[in-house]
Parts: C-alpha cells; sequence; structure tokens
C-alpha cells in the first residue's frame, strides 16, 4: 500500500535519564502540511473501504436497524415531563415537554432543524429543567465540540432568556427558579494556549436581577472540576471539588453570602452528597470499597467523617449510582456486571428491589427529591431500553414505554463466562452470538474493551454491530479491570502502577477465545475507543500474533507527553505523571508508540480520530499510525480522520452508520 511520505525528523528528549526518541514529533502540530497529509491518508479509506459495495450494504442495513422511534425516560418537574425522542426517520434527539401523562409532546430543541438550517452537524449536549418546569437550561454540540453555550429557556414565555459560553454542563437550579448555579470555563483568548478545557470556576446566576456573579474556585489548581448540591429549602449549597476519580472535596455554603467551609476535605476517598429536608446524605468509598452511605443532620453535621452515621452499610456488589425521591433513596448496584437497584427509606431502612430480568443494565433513573413517581429504563443485549414508571401507589414498576428493538431469544443467545487472568484474577466477559453457532478456529470474533476511569461496560443492545453476529461473527465485552464493575479495588486495580493488569486482563481473554475454540487468532479481532483505544494499540504491541486486526479509536499512544495535550494532564492519576521517574519507567514499559518495534509484523489496523476531538488530541493517533506505516511491510494500516466529529459524542443515526460500515468493511477484509 502507497502510503502518504511521513519523514523521519528526530526529537531526543533525555528524560531521567533515559534518551527518548520522537520520530514524528511534527504531526503534532495543526497546520497545513500535516492537514493535507492527513487528507492523503483519508484518500486511502475511502477508496479502500468507504466507497465499495461492501461499505454500502453494511450502511443500509445498519440505517435500516436504527431506524426506530426511541424515546428517554421523564423527568418529573411538578406535574411537567421532559424528555428526549427521536422518530425512526430523525438523525439526532429531540428534546421535548408535556403537561401530564397524557399531555401533548411539545418540542422545545429540534437539532435536526438546527443542522438543516446552520450546515452543521448539532446534537443536545445536555439539559436540565427548573423544579417547577417554567425554565430549561440545555446546550449544543456542534460538530463533536463539547464546549458549547449554556442557553437558559423560557417556557412560558417562549424565549431565550440567558446564553452563556464556554460550558460543559446544564445550570443547577435554585429551589424557586429564582437563579441557578453553574460551571463556566474561561475565554481561550484569556488562558495560556491548550488552557481553554482548565480554570472551571462556579457562577450564580439571578433571573431576578439577571447578574452573573463568581462565588467559588479561585485558588484552586487549574485542573479542578467542581460539582454542586443545593438544599430543599435553597439555603445551602454543597460544591465538590476534584482532580481526578480517586478522591474529591466538600465544601458547604450560605446561597446568600457564599461564604464556605470546608464539610469534608483531605481524605483518600471520593464523597456525593445530596441534601434532604432535615439532614444530608452522603455516598462514599472510605473504608468502604464498594461504597457506603452516611448521614447527618444539618444542625449536628460531625467534623469529622468517622463521626458521621451509616443508614445503608457496604454490600459485596459495587454501588454504580444513586438518586433520591421525595419518599426513598434509589441505588443501583452491579452485581457481576448486570443492574440491581433497590429502594431505601431517608434513614436507610430497605424498602424493596426493583425487578430487572437477568443480564440487563440500568440506563438512566430519573427522580428527584420533590416528586414521588420516577421513571427508569433497561435493557439487555436482546432488547433495546423499555421504560417504566414507578407508581408511589402501588409501590411497583408499570411499564411505559415497550422495547422499540428485540432480537428473538430462540435465534440469538448473550451468556456471561469468567476466564482466569495473568496473576489469577479471576474476569468476567459477555458473549453475543447466534444460538446455532458451533464453536470453531475459523469463526470471527470482535473482542472489545475499555478498562479505565471507573467506567462499567454493562448489557445494552449493540444494534449497529448484529450485522456482524448475523454472519456469523461472535461480538465479545471483557470487563478487565480498570473500570468500576466491582467497585473501587476493581478501578486501581488496573491504573498507575497496575496499568499493565488491564492490559494482562484483554491478552488473556483474547487467549480464553482461542482455547475454548471460539476462534483462532487470524479470525480475532479487537476494538476500543479513547482509553479503548490506548488499551487495543498497547495489547496489538504487545502481542501481536494474537490478533488478525485491530480497530483503534480515538487512542491515546504517546503516553510520555499524553499530559501536554488538551485536558490530558488531568489522567495522570489514571495513566502515571511521566514527570515522575519511577511513573515514568513503568509507563515507557507499556506506551504503544513506543514500543514499536522493526522486525514485527503487526496485524492490519484501522485507526480512527475526530478532528475536533477536545478530549485525546488527534496527534496520537497521526503518530502511532505513521510509525507503524513505517514498520508494516505486509499489513495494512489505515488512519481515518473525522472531519464532522471529536471524541465521538453527538454522532446522529446516519453518521454511526457510516462509522460502523467501515469497521465491518475492514473486518470483513481482515479477519
Amino acid at each position: 500500500m502507497q502510503y502518504p511520505k511521513s519523514p523521519i525528523v528526530p526529537v531526543v528528549e533525555s528524560l531521567h535519564g533515559v534518551d527518548v526518541t520522537d520520530n514524528y514529533r511534527w504531526l503534532e502540530k495543526d497546520n497545513a502540511s500535516v492537514a493535507k497529509w492527513t487528507a492523503a491518508q483519508n484518500e486511502i479509506v475511502a477508496n479502500t473501504l468507504e466507497r465499495t459495495t461492501t461499505h454500502s450494504r453494511y450502511q443500509d442495513e445498519i440505517e435500516q436497524l436504527l431506524a426506530i422511534d426511541v424515546q428517554s425516560a421523564p423527568s418529573v418537574r411538578a406535574g411537567r415531563y421532559f424528555f428526549t425522542a427521536q422518530q425512526a426517520d430523525q438523525d439526532q434527539d429531540v428534546l421535548y415537554y408535556q403537561d401530564g401523562l397524557d399531555g401533548e409532546p411539545v418540542a422545545l430543541v429540534d437539532p435536526n432543524k438546527i443542522t438543516i438550517d446552520s450546515g452543521k452537524s448539532t446534537s443536545l449536549h445536555y439539559y436540565s429543567a427548573s423544579p417547577e418546569g417554567r425554565y430549561v437550561s440545555y446546550g449544543l454540540m456542534v460538530e463533536g465540540h463539547e464546549m458549547s453555550s449554556l442557553i437558559v429557556r423560557d417556557i412560558k414565555e417562549n424565549k431565550e432568556l440567558v446564553s452563556l459560553p464556554f460550558h460543559r454542563s446544564p445550570a443547577q437550579w435554585l429551589p424557586d427558579e429564582t437563579g441557578f448555579y453553574h460551571f463556566q470555563f474561561p475565554d481561550p483568548s484569556d488562558v495560556p494556549d491548550g488552557e481553554a478545557f482548565y480554570h472551571v470556576k462556579v457562577y450564580s446566576y439571578s433571573l431576578v436581577a439577571h447578574t452573573d456573579k463568581k462565588v467559588f474556585g479561585d485558588g484552586f489548581h487549574k485542573e479542578t472540576s467542581f460539582g454542586c448540591s443545593i438544599s430543599p429549602d435553597g439555603g445551602q449549597i454543597i460544591i465538590s471539588s476534584s482532580r481526578g476519580w480517586r478522591s474529591n472535596d466538600l465544601y458547604i455554603g450560605d446561597t446568600k453570602t457564599h461564604q464556605f467551609r470546608p464539610l469534608i476535605k483531605g481524605y483518600d476517598a471520593t464523597f456525593g452528597a445530596v441534601q434532604l429536608r432535615d439532614s444530608i446524605v452522603i455516598s462514599t468509598n472510605y473504608n468502604a470499597p464498594n461504597k457506603r452511605f452516611l448521614a447527618a443532620p444539618y444542625d449536628a453535621m460531625p467534623a469529622r467523617i468517622e463521626d458521621w452515621h451509616e443508614i445503608i452499610e457496604e454490600s459485596a456488589d459495587a454501588v454504580v449510582g444513586w438518586t433520591v425521591t421525595s419518599e426513598y433513596i434509589i441505588v443501583e448496584y452491579l452485581h457481576n456486571v448486570a443492574s440491581r437497584v433497590k429502594l431505601f427509606t431517608y434513614d436507610g431502612a430497605f424498602v424493596s428491589d426493583i425487578a430487572l430480568p437477568a443480564l440487563s443494565s440500568i440506563g438512566s433513573i430519573h427522580a428527584n427529591r420533590r416528586e414521588s413517581e420516577f421513571f427508569y429504563s433497561f435493557g439487555n443485549f436482546l432488547a433495546s431500553q423499555a421504560i417504566y414508571r414507578f407508581n408511589p401507589e402501588t409501590m411497583a414498576g408499570e411499564l411505559f414505554r415497550e422495547p422499540q428493538r428485540s432480537l428473538d431469544q430462540k435465534e440469538y443467545e448473550a451468556k456471561q463466562e469468567w476466564y482466569e487472568s495473568k496473576d489469577g484474577t479471576s474476569v468476567p466477559m459477555f458473549i453475543i452470538r447466534k444460538k446455532n453457532l458451533a464453536k470453531s478456529a475459523s469463526n470471527k470474533v470482535l473482542l472489545y474493551g475499555y478498562g479505565g476511569f471507573k467506567n462499567s461496560e454493562t448489557p445494552g443492545l449493540m444494534l449497529s454491530w448484529l450485522p456482524f453476529i448475523e454472519r456469523g461473527g461472535t461480538f465479545v465485552i471483557a470487563n478487565i479491570r480498570g473500570g468500576g464493575e466491582f467497585g473501587r479495588t476493581w478501578h486501581e486495580g488496573g491504573v498507575g502502577a497496575n496499568k499493565q493488569n488491564g492490559f494482562d486482563d484483554f491478552i488473556c481473554a483474547a487467549e480464553y477465545l482461542v482455547d475454548k475454540g471460539y476462534t483462532s487468532p487470524p479470525h480475532l479481532a479487537i476494538m476500543g475507543g479513547s482509553n479503548g483505544g490506548l488499551l487495543v494499540a498497547a495489547c496489538m504491541v504487545q502481542r501481536p500474533e494474537l490478533f488478525g486486526a485491530v480497530v483503534c479509536r480515538v487512542p491515546l499512544t504517546d503516553m510520555v507527553r499524553f499530559p501536554k495535550f488538551l485536558m490530558a494532564s488531568r489522567w495522570t492519576e489514571e495513566y502515571g505523571d511521566p514527570s515522575i521517574k519511577k511513573e515514568f519507567n513503568n509507563i515507557l514499559k507499556w506506551s504503544p508508540y513506543h514500543n514499536i518495534k522493526q522486525d514485527v509484523h503487526y496485524p492490519p489496523i484501522l485507526i480512527m480520530t475526530g478532528i475536533h476531538d477536545n478530549r485525546v488530541a488527534p496527534l496520537h493517533a497521526r503518530k502511532f499510525a505513521a510509525a507503524l506505516q513505517a514498520t508494516s511491510k505486509t499489513n495494512p494500516v489505515f488512519l481515518y480522520t473525522d472531519t464532522k466529529i471529536g471524541h465521538g459524542g453527538g454522532r446522529g443515526r446516519s453518521h454511526v452508520a457510516d462509522n460502523v460500515a467501515t469497521i465491518l468493511t475492514f473486518l470483513e477484509h481482515s479477519i
């Protein structure tokens, strides 16, 4: 294959006494020559994969599979219901509200129309409705950009009230709807290059006085991020501050004076707070890797976390989410990577379980402390999301919206199997395939993984990948360490100095699939995105003979320089800090870009990135591709840079279909 010329321009740096050579530093720049090089790489993908009958066939199939009416679980605000919905012929979700359960839906924000009018792909980024349903705040993602304006709309008057630039999250409303708190990033021109996603501050906006005031955030490290909880009477606010995923501090203050004091500070643990009528409830993994719940009254809050009252003890299953209604605390656990949901009273007494089918996962639970009813959605590998309404009168979930796409359980199967990793750890995987498919070394298998940032890979219908399964393929998800499937211990077992454990887990998953006769290395592909892109890149470099193909999406690959770009310096807690000698030495052992060998036969690889990626800089994909193209003598190295997306959020149905069709075309010719 004739690749674009990629000049080797060595840059040698001595880092902690080690000479590190970077041959493609020039691909870190966003200039005309790099743009030309990128366009030439895209042309190879277009000619080889996209402009083919195979791609067209896959794209048509996927578009037909995705062409269904879908709706999110509603959020209730004083008898007004807010939800997103997408008709079969629409590309993006539309934000609606309706008055009453049987009311007529009214479209509030239609990104499909905005896309047509602007000529730029637009999606709903986030939204929040005010407590009485009078206002809604929302942001729009344009061509994948994750920074947007926070817009506040008056539903009653049908007009836009506020538009605040540089946001990534919705308004946090005061109970009386007189204003809201928000988290605003700086104008990029006011901070050093590359720091636009840092320096966030907490502001208070008054809809009465039409004023906006910074109230918190000065003096914190530039990488600090914030969240907040407001008391039911609107008198107090709790602000959470954190620089990573391992720990955070809580500060409590008055909403009139904005004088704050530490509530919980300096612990190596995470704390999530919700203010109720008479007390504050906190979820924490302090002395409880799977999390427990503590409480204290407003008038007697202890100075030490050890003196808070435990209301819900730690379970053998990890807590992955929780919320409250006017009467209950709703807690979602993961039991062997499937959801379990339990109701507790405010004082921690168990009320009931919410029934869910086996191997199912919660999509969302929409509840708030002013309402007794709530909605929740769940799905599994054989059915799309069903929506249920919890009826407080009957204390039971009632079907509100049926799944819009289900697979015949006589024809397909989804099962969980466990395997042993390199150090003896037992790791689960999900296997989805046609039920009558006999095991064979010639079967095609696509193994997916993530393993980072406490994210859990739970069951869900993968419509886009059904054409692969229909043709005899097997889709496998390995729940490797670094994720959140089994609590803090599972997460920390695959990050930092332990990052190699996650790679070993994934490699052992591949070996298990081969040993058990599901496939053989020439027919085994691996796929991952973002941290999962790093995963498959590292595993390919470490064990190239084990895989027949690699799909590497929006990856990190140069782990010596990763903290220097975009928001990535926040991730040193996850990967290690290259500026620290001991951590640098560990990173250098597995950094994919630095472990490519000249005399190794690497499998075919499709590397995909987005030009507007605000999280993982596209330079990682470019440098990795160039290094592999200089090394690989037989198998293709494809690099595709999508010019209409960022890290992946905001893609419409047509874009998803096109993207997956490219991957399936690549796999059809590779394994």
